[in-house]
């Protein structure tokens, strides 16, 4: 709706799209996530977030691959 993607996770808080920047349920922290950027120049920002956290599924694949 603003035809442009966030610059920033705060930003979405400020816009009110969120009330605020969401835990991390596997880190169990709000500033570990990572973000993924797009690569489009035209329409640069945030495309996607993961969970930052090292660890480990019970069934051998990263967190952070989810």
């Amino acid at each position: 709706d603003n035809h442009k993607r966030p610059q920033t996770l705060k930003e979405l808080v400020i816009t009110g799209y969120l009330k605020s920047i969401p835990v991390d349920p596997v880190t169990k922290r709000a500033n570990s996530w990572v973000v993924e950027w797009s690569h489009d120049a035209k329409m640069t920002g945030i495309v996607n977030i993961r969970s930052g956290s090292r660890s480990t599924s019970s069934k051998g694949t990263a967190y952070r691959d989810w």
